[in-house]
């Protein structure tokens, strides 16, 4: 492959590494607030 073919591709997976990254944090703030807006009902019946 070329040099150019390379620094593309390292490009595209650096980008794809990037975006995996955020959709995981993303996925994983949706789960603390669905956890957490489940444990408040709880919370307030303990209370």
């Amino acid at each position: 492959m070329s040099e150019a073919c390379v620094q593309a591709a390292g490009a595209l997976f650096d980008l794809a590494l990037k975006l995996e990254r955020e959709a995981t944090h993303r996925a994983m703030d949706e789960l603390k607030r669905r956890r957490l807006g489940y444990l408040e009902p709880l919370d307030r019946e303990a209370a």
